[in-house]
């Protein structure tokens, strides 16, 4: 028997339908006739990483700052529910994940069948739509292996660091303005940053000096060129002086030369959305926010209208050709990729559904869509440009013009052309404006685009316009007409994290494209480690910044460098020398000032009553800095007096 474990209600009845699971089981699945395939449905978050609470035993806040866990711990929320599926899992030959997401998705799969502890076959069902061709083809080129098992690790590792920042970072800036008073996820705080840095770089902008320059229209064949140097001038006088040398040959004719002649691609050429490019058009055309764009755009992907939203690439594969011809007749002509370099995912298209009973917002998106789609199958792809070169007065002028399929003149070419029209004008750099939303999202995901994993399907890691929909919520930026504009909470927050590497777009990129390259390279945990040594030391330079919290010089010597350099701040005691720094709370006990003394100076304590375990529960243990200067659980064998 084979598993089928959706992550929604609609994917697991169209899974049903299309595998023609029409019957139920006792608990609500759906499965088939001689019940060799049985199709469930699970909560996404049913297993999830564990949060803040469930490693303080209860608690909202915690002074073990830098907070970075032994090991990367998951719980099961509904345990009824997931016996259920366990018990499906023991009896079932393989196990098949059918689902439209990415890393994170396949992550939290894996949590789930690690959960059930049982060791059955794995597999995946990429759903590029909820189409009965689509699903069955799913089924039928379902994939595992090495590459399914590194892209599950790739995404707990993913959400491990997500979950560090928002523990870490939160609890820290909670210490000193409250709980919740920065609800920032990962990439939040560089966007931010690259938001109030435009918006300023703007406030400061000096229109510059204007420069001149002419141009001059010619004739041939009926075929009319325009011609501009390849210079430009600072002073008009001279501009003023060529075209009136230029007048006195209107009408008349000049030699040319042929550059060019060939096909080209068409410049304005269009390509199917991505997750992208959808909500930035979204955005600039209708007007929609990302976080609506995203709900309608799923909620066609689930009622079969649309392909899957969740996608980096705009390419089409070759098996899509024929049905896509029959319903396009200028679909033939499209440049599709061969069909392993679409095997995730694929441009964002219409399913050829009558699309009915759909809100008004949802006909707005899904027209938006189908214009796309209809526009990228009929227009021309390739045009002919003619390419010419006219020398006058001294330089040389150059131009281009498409012309017809059948016009072509060999290149090298020397023609007589004919003057038409001479004009000049000025031009200089003028003020941006301010910063337009839509292109700002635009920016944003050309800094994010990652070479890594192209055609696995988007995550919400990557997913920059709902991190730039999370500061508009929380109130970071205000979206005022399509125009962003930083609030002052945003310029709190730059100035908290002035001295940190937290706005810097090149670094979460460069984290972001190392964790992505583990899909394919393997080496999950040696990034994960790199991370939290990376975080360890930014939160412990924003915990340590006396522009925040209090500071007060210790009389002790640093015990890793041996220097008097120790200060004492409400959560840490850091070394200004090296990089020690001791938290003053560890496992929910806050050290006193003799524990602190024995630490500093024997590198131990005391048996220690009031530590908490995983489960909340009390117990008592002494406590060493091991090798790395890190707090941890003194060894059973050792010799310790109270």
């Amino acid at each position: 028997m084979n598993l089928v474990i959706a992550n929604t209600n609609a994917t697991a009845f169209a899974v049903s339908r299309a595998l023609n699971c029409t019957d139920r089981t006792e608990d609500g699945y759906y499965t088939n006739d001689t019940m060799s395939i049985i199709v469930a449905h699970v909560a996404p978050d049913m297993v999830a990483p564990n949060t803040l609470q469930d490693y303080t035993g209860g608690s909202d806040f915690t002074k073990e700052l830098p907070f970075v866990p032994t090991k990367h711990l998951y719980h099961v929320k509904d345990k009824k529910a997931a016996e259920r599926i366990f018990a499906l899992m023991r009896q079932a030959d393989e196990v098949v994940f059918a689902s439209n997401g990415g890393c994170i998705e396949q992550g939290m799969f894996d949590m789930l069948c690690q959960s059930a502890k049982v060791g059955r076959k794995r597999s995946r069902m990429w759903l590029t739509s909820l189409t009965n061709k689509a699903i069955n083809h799913a089924y039928r080129y379902r994939t595992g292996g090495r590459g399914l098992y590194r892209l599950a690790r790739a995404g707990n590792a993913m959400m491990a660091c997500d979950n560090l920042f928002e523990i870490n970072f939160g609890g820290t800036l909670a210490q000193a303005y409250g709980k919740g008073a920065f609800p920032l996820r990962r990439p939040d705080t560089s966007i931010l940053w690259t938001l109030c840095e435009l918006v300023d770089s703007r406030k400061k902008f000096r229109q510059g000096d204007k420069q001149y320059t002419f141009g001059m229209t010619v004739e041939y064949a009926g075929q009319h060129v325009k011609l501009c140097p390849a210079n430009i001038w600072d002073d008009e006088s001279v501009v003023l002086n060529r075209v009136s040398q230029l007048r006195n040959l209107m009408g008349g004719t000049l030699s040319a030369y042929v550059i060019d002649c060939s096909d080209v691609e068409s410049q304005e050429l269009v390509e199917l959305f991505t997750h992208s490019t959808l909500q930035t058009e979204a955005m600039r055309q209708l007007g929609f926010l990302p976080a609506k764009t995203n709900a309608l755009a799923n909620a066609l992907y689930e009622k079969g209208f649309i392909s899957s939203p969740l996608t980096s690439v705009a390419e089409l594969p070759k098996r899509m050709k024929d049905s896509l011809t029959k319903r396009y007749p200028g679909a033939k002509h499209f440049p599709y990729e061969d069909n392993s370099v679409c095997r995730h995912s694929h441009g964002i298209i219409t399913t050829g559904r009558n699309p009915i009973f759909l809100s008004s917002d949802e006909e707005w998106l899904y027209g938006f869509i189908a214009k796309r789609v209809e526009q990228v199958f009929s227009q021309k792809r390739t045009e002919r440009e003619l390419v010419l070169c006219v020398p006058v007065a001294n330089l040389e002028l150059y131009g281009s013009a498409i012309v017809p399929d059948d016009f072509y003149i060999p290149e090298g070419s020397e023609i007589e052309v004919n003057v038409t029209g001479v004009s000049h004008s000025s031009f200089s750099e003028k003020y941006p404006g301010n910063v337009v939303g839509a292109d700002f999202l635009e920016t944003i995901y050309e800094y994010f685009e990652m070479e890594a994993g192209d055609d696995y399907p988007v995550c919400e890691y990557a997913d920059m316009g709902l991190a730039l929909q999370r500061l508009i919520d929380n109130g970071f930026v205000e979206s005022i007409l399509g125009e962003l504009f930083p609030t002052e909470k945003a310029r709190l927050l730059m100035a908290l994290t002035r001295n940190t590497d937290f706005g810097c777009v090149g670094t979460v990129m460069s984290q972001i494209g190392d964790m992505e390259k583990t899909v394919w390279d393997g080496g999950t945990l040696a990034i994960l480690h790199k991370y939290e040594d990376w975080l360890s030391t930014q939160i412990i330079t924003l915990i340590t910044d006396t522009a925040i919290f209090c500071a007060k010089p210790m009389a002790h010597r640093c015990p890793k460098c041996g220097q008097v350099t120790l200060t004492e701040y409400p959560m840490v005691i850091s070394c200004a020398h090296c990089n020690f720094s001791l938290p003053k709370q560890f496992r929910g006990y806050d050290f006193t000032a003799k524990d602190i003394d024995q630490l500093l100076t024997h590198r131990y304590t005391s048996p220690i009553y009031g530590l908490k375990g995983r489960k909340g529960r009390k117990y008592c243990d002494a406590l060493v800095l091991d090798a790395r200067f890190r707090l941890t659980s003194a060894p059973s064998e050792a010799s310790i007096l109270s």
